[in-house]
C-alpha cells in the first residue's frame, strides 16, 4: 500500500495529485516534505480530539518529513473566530506560555518530539513591521472574510465582530508562509483557515501548500465536537481509570467514529468489532474493548488492566454507596421507567450478549438491586425510586436514574 493510499485509508480528504506532486517535488529538490500543524494553547490539555491529527503525523514522519508543531502562543492572544458565535476573549501571554509547556511536555506521548519541531509562532509574527502588515492585509479583501460562514452568521444576526478576529486567519496564513510549508493539516473546521495560508504564499509567488483535513471527532456529550472549551473532551493525560470511564460513557452511535478515528487496533481487528456491532451485540461489550484499547495506547497493558479492575473490582465494603458505578439513564438505556421487568434492564445494560443469557445470570442469582438479590427474571418494576444500584454478575455494576 503506497503512502497516499494509507492516509486515504483513514478517512482522509487527499486533493487529488496535490500530495503526490508535493512529495515528487521535495525529493526533487533533495529536501524533506516540510509539514505543518497549529496548535492553539488555549487550555492546558492535549485530548483525543488532536490525537486524530497527531496519528496523522506519525505517518508522515514515517517518510522523513520535517513536521513543524506551530503552537499558536501570538495567535491565542487573538482567540480563534472559528465556530464560534461571540467573541473568544483573549488569553494573557503567561496563560499561554504555561500552557504552551505543558503541550510540548505531552505531544511526547503520541510523538517522537526528537524528529519534530516545536515552534512558536511570535517568534515571527511579533516582529511583523506596521509596513509588512498592511502589505498582508492588501492581499485580502473584507468581503472575502466576512463569507466565511462563522463571520456570516454573526454578522447577519448583529452580534458584534472586533476586528481583532477579522486578522485571525491572515495570522495563521502567515505561518504557513513564514514556514514554507508544502502540507498543512487540520480539523476539517480549519479549511478555510488553511486555504487563507495557500493563498498568501500564491500572493508572494511560492509554491502553495496542499491542505489535508481529518474528521472532527464528537466529544463525550454525543453533539459538538470535542473540545476543551466545552469541557467534553477526553485528554490524553488524565488518570487512566478516568479515560477507561469516559469510553464507556460515551453514546452508543459514537462508537465506529471513536474506533475509526481514535483506535490504533489493527484493521482487521476494528473490522470484526464493527461487524459484531452490527450483529446487533450489545454495544457496551464493544465499549470494554475500545476503552481497553485507548488506555493502551497512552499509557500500557498494565494500566488498562488496572482501569478495567478498578472500575469493575468486587466490592466488599456493605455500604452500596461506597462503590464505583457506571451511571446510566432510563433513556440511555431506552426504558420506559413506569413499568418495566429486571430481564428488560439486565439485557439492555449489556453485561450480556442476549436475553436468554441475561436470563440465566439472573437465575442464577447473581444480579442485585439496591443491594438485594432478585432471582425472578420477570419481577415487574413501577416508576421506582431512583438511583436504582444493580450489581450484575462479579464486575458489573450500574447506577440508573
Amino acid at each position: 500500500m503506497s503512502f497516499i493510499e494509507e492516509l486515504e485509508n483513514i478517512d482522509l480528504e487527499i486533493p487529488k495529485g496535490g500530495l503526490s506532486a508535493k512529495i515528487a517535488l521535495a525529493k526533487k529538490e533533495k529536501r524533506p516534505l516540510r509539514v505543518k500543524l497549529g496548535l492553539d494553547p488555549t487550555k492546558p490539555d492535549i485530548h483525543l480530539g488532536h490525537y486524530v491529527v497527531l496519528r496523522v503525523l506519525r505517518k508522515f514522519l514515517k517518510i522523513g518529513a520535517k513536521i513543524f508543531l506551530v503552537v499558536g502562543d501570538f495567535t491565542a492572544m487573538i482567540g480563534d473566530p472559528s465556530g464560534r458565535d461571540k467573541t473568544r476573549p483573549p488569553l494573557t501571554h503567561q496563560e499561554i506560555q504555561r500552557n504552551a509547556q505543558t503541550y510540548v511536555e505531552q505531544l511526547g506521548r503520541v510523538l517522537d518530539t526528537s524528529k519534530i519541531e516545536v515552534v512558536f509562532n511570535s517568534t515571527w509574527l511579533s516582529k511583523i513591521s506596521l509596513e509588512n502588515f498592511i502589505k498582508i492585509l492588501a492581499k485580502f479583501n473584507l468581503s472575502e472574510i466576512l463569507a466565511r460562514d462563522d463571520f456570516k452568521q454573526r454578522f447577519n444576526g448583529g452580534f458584534p465582530i472586533a476586528m481583532h478576529e477579522l486578522i485571525y486567519p491572515l495570522m495563521q496564513a502567515y505561518d504557513s508562509y513564514y514556514l514554507k510549508a508544502d502540507v498543512e493539516i487540520g480539523g476539517s473546521d480549519q479549511l478555510f483557515n488553511m486555504q487563507m495560508g495557500r493563498s498568501l504564499q500564491e500572493a508572494f509567488a511560492e509554491s502553495a501548500q496542499v491542505i489535508i483535513t481529518t474528521p472532527l471527532l464528537i466529544g463525550i456529550d454525543g453533539v459538538n465536537k470535542m473540545s476543551k472549551s466545552l469541557n467534553n473532551y477526553i485528554a490524553i493525560t488524565e488518570e487512566p481509570k478516568d479515560i477507561y470511564a469516559k469510553i464507556l460513557a460515551i453514546p452508543d452511535s459514537l462508537i465506529p467514529d471513536y474506533l475509526k478515528l481514535v483506535c490504533d487496533l489493527p484493521k482487521a481487528k476494528k473490522r470484526e468489532l464493527l461487524a459484531r456491532l452490527q450483529k446487533n451485540v450489545n454495544p457496551f461489550l464493544i465499549k470494554k474493548e475500545l476503552a481497553f484499547q485507548i488506555v493502551c495506547q497512552f499509557y500500557d497493558k498494565k494500566a488498562a488492566k488496572d482501569s478495567e479492575e478498578y472500575f469493575y473490582r468486587q466490592f466488599e465494603e456493605e455500604d452500596i454507596k461506597k462503590k464505583i458505578y457506571l451511571k446510566k439513564t432510563f433513556s440511555d438505556l431506552g426504558i420506559n421507567k413506569e413499568k418495566f421487568t429486571l430481564l428488560d434492564l439486565v439485557f439492555a445494560l449489556g453485561v450480556r450478549n442476549s436475553k436468554s443469557e441475561a436470563r440465566r445470570l439472573i437465575l442464577q442469582g447473581a444480579v442485585s438491586v439496591n443491594g438485594e438479590k432478585i432471582k425472578d427474571p420477570y419481577f415487574i418494576f413501577k416508576n421506582p425510586k431512583t438511583p436504582l444500584f444493580i450489581r450484575a454478575g462479579q464486575k458489573d455494576f450500574f447506577s440508573i436514574s
